[in-house]
């Protein structure tokens, strides 16, 4: 035989009374209203906080990229200024255009990434501000009030360089430096092709620099 307390819970649960706790104590609707709404506010804010991690990961994972592809390209230019940009640095050219390409498409992917899950934590923040009590108007107006002084006190750096530093995307000067030492790379190619057609023409005969009047570097 059941317990008449056992028997009361089930009937409770399905007769739609009061349901009761583990130790007996009857939970009221509002006590469940206000644990539901405990648990969506945790569930959200470790959503809203894994979120903003992922976009600070993303970003750390370009930046150390950038900085390492950067350094390899630089040394690879030392290189090639150091012989010249003959035929023998055409294999390096063609590294430092393949590496520019490489970091230009991860930092395309990475910024991707950063915009996605800042995203994400944006409309998981405006769905705890609906949940919180008065519609986190407070948090919403301190918010508000921080971002105002923050413009405020940019404002007449913006104005010195002419552009509005808050909305100013970097995303656009780092593609332009993988770009910039992509043209390099082409040139040092030019450069390492042309020295080495000109040799093979000394060494058949073929004085190729006489006819366009130009000479390779040594």
């Amino acid at each position: 035989m059941p317990e008449a307390g056992s028997r009361d819970r089930v009937r409770n649960s399905r007769g739609g009374g009061p349901i009761t706790g583990g130790r007996g104590r009857i939970e009221s609707p509002k006590e469940l209203s206000a644990s539901s709404v405990g648990r969506d506010l945790e569930w959200l804010s470790t959503m809203y906080r894994d979120n903003k991690e992922y976009a600070r990961f993303h970003e750390d994972q370009r930046q150390k990229t950038a900085q390492l592809i950067i350094v390899t390209c630089l040394g690879i230019v030392s290189i090639i200024t150091a012989f010249d940009a003959d035929f023998r640095t055409a294999p390096l050219a063609i590294i430092l255009i393949y590496l520019t390409y490489f970091g230009r498409t991860m930092a395309l992917k990475q910024y991707e990434r950063v915009g996605r899950n800042t995203a994400i934590a944006h409309g998981i923040r405006k769905q705890i501000k609906e949940i919180l009590p008065l519609g986190g108007a407070a948090v919403e107006r301190a918010y508000d009030e921080a971002e105002h002084s923050h413009r405020e006190k940019i404002a007449p750096l913006s104005a010195k360089f002419r552009t509005d530093l808050v909305s100013l995307s970097l995303e656009e000067h780092w593609l332009g430096l993988y770009r910039f030492i992509f043209i390099i790379g082409v040139i040092a190619l030019i450069f390492a092709v042309s020295s080495g057609v000109y040799e093979l023409c000394v060494n058949f005969g073929c004085d190729i620099g006489a006819v366009f009047g130009w000479r390779p570097s040594r």
